[in-house]
């Protein structure tokens, strides 16, 4: 009998420690910037919105650390990073809204803050070190010196989302959970992206916030609706973004790549 017990102690313990997790929300955004504060503004509502729902659908706790107005500082930040506590099974975001400037030492950019600057390679490795399952870092804003990116229009270029995604009919809630569970879940690691590649500016529209925030977006919603489960994974995600940040910038006359790193496992 205290065998069995003890079984079934381990047991809880185990599963316990398995299931137990949380998603950390790390959004840093330069809502009070004389050109761009609007378009942040919108960019943080907007992740902030669709991460929410992410947790809520997989029951984990989200734990969200908002950095805007005054709080939107590179010591914030760092300060963020250092104290942040993690473990292994907990899912991590770091998102960026604001202007930014190539970086020497890395293809990704610095985050440009009061006139100071912090390259997104430290905070991913930053963020790497946690040892948690999930570490993504993504940066809405210009990848070069000098470069200005609000604009006046937008036009979505979603229609090539639908007819990928969708056949007959949208996913039912549980399907969705399951695609959650795909991207989230399912998958151990850590991924990089920036909304534009060296030497080019990122755009962005009051409304409608940056054209790779709307195209990261618009692919997660069209992709977590999708009845085709061999397509639900980061690099399908990415790609569209990819896609859908070139399109939507075109149709703007301007010209913006993002760009990404996969390395999960």
């Amino acid at each position: 009998m205290k065998k069995l017990f003890y079984l079934l102690f381990f047991f809880f313990i185990l599963v316990f420690q398995v299931s137990a997790q949380s998603f950390h929300l790390i959004i840093v955004s330069d809502t009070q910037d004389a050109t761009i504060g609007e378009s942040c503004k919108t960019n943080s509502k907007k992740i902030a919105k669709e991460f929410h729902q992410v947790a809520c659908l997989l029951e984990i706790p989200l734990i969200t650390y908002l950095l805007e107005e005054e709080n939107a500082s590179i010591t914030k930040i760092k300060e963020t990073l250092r104290t942040i506590k993690m473990n292994q099974n907990d899912i991590c975001i770091f998102y960026y809204s604001g202007h930014g400037v190539s970086d020497a030492a890395s293809q990704y950019p610095k985050i440009l803050l009061n006139g100071q600057t912090l390259p997104l390679s430290f905070i991913h490795s930053s963020l790497k070190q946690k040892n948690n399952r999930l570490a993504i870092s993504m940066a809405d804003c210009c990848n070069a010196l000098g470069a200005l990116s609000a604009v006046t229009t937008f036009k979505s270029e979603d229609s090539l989302l639908k007819s990928i995604y969708f056949e007959n009919k949208l996913a039912t809630e549980k399907e969705k959970k399951e695609n959650y569970k795909n991207l989230f879940l399912k998958t151990k690691g850590n991924i990089v992206m920036s909304g534009s590649i060296k030497g080019q500016s990122s755009y962005m529209q009051d409304k409608h916030g940056g054209f790779f925030t709307d195209s990261f977006i618009s692919s997660f919603y069209y992709l977590a609706r999708s009845t085709k489960q061999n397509q639900i994974n980061w690099k399908n995600l990415l790609f569209m973004t990819r896609e859908m940040t070139y399109r939507n910038s075109r149709a703007a006359e301007r010209t913006q790549i993002a760009q990404f790193l996969i390395s999960l496992n």
